[in-house]
């Protein structure tokens, strides 16, 4: 039996890692919220299986102003992410699909 793969149109990975409370990481500005969001819009627009969302460890530029996040193919990263910024990337999610 020959096993189907799914590979997705794009990959957004977000930070979620956690360096404790007296260190900079994207756990204390809202990373795992981010995912979930991220996670929960992919599924109300029906795009399950064409847009993975990833949980990750640091990507590098920890901050106390925001999370990181990256998507994929577009090699686009955004750094020190708000709540107000999700609209935005949400779009680019949706561009070209």
């Amino acid at each position: 039996m020959e096993s189907a793969t799914i590979i997705p149109q794009k990959h957004i990975f977000v930070c979620c890692n956690d360096r404790g409370t007296e260190k900079a990481c994207c756990m204390n500005v809202q990373g795992m919220e981010f995912f979930r969001e991220l996670k929960q819009f992919v599924a109300e627009q029906g795009l399950i299986g064409k847009v993975f969302v990833t949980k990750t460890g640091c990507l590098g530029y920890c901050s106390d102003e925001g999370s990181n996040l990256v998507l994929y193919p577009e090699n686009k990263w955004y750094i020190h992410v708000k709540p107000e910024d999700l609209k935005k990337i949400k779009e680019d999610i949706l561009k070209g699909l």
